[in-house]
């Protein structure tokens, strides 16, 4: 699956339902090896398109509710 390809995986009202890797990352500001080792570990849930893989709205909006939040306190 090509890039366009991703950018078409949308719902019918023109969300995009699905982003690469890089996108994830780019969004997060973390790194590829960073995301990779939570996808090792099932903190957050990705799917094999042919050999593209990519996380659903859903599975990043999973992973962040459930990620540790951090307080700021003084």
């Amino acid at each position: 699956m090509t890039a366009s390809a991703i950018e078409k995986v949308t719902k019918a009202g023109g969300e995009r339902i699905a982003w690469s890797i890089a996108e994830v990352c780019e969004k997060l500001g973390v790194s590829r090896n960073f995301l990779l080792g939570q996808i090792s570990k099932r903190s957050l849930r990705a799917r094999k398109l042919g050999r593209r893989v990519v996380v659903l709205n859903e599975d990043l909006a999973a992973y962040l509710r459930d990620s540790e939040q951090v307080s700021r306190g003084r």
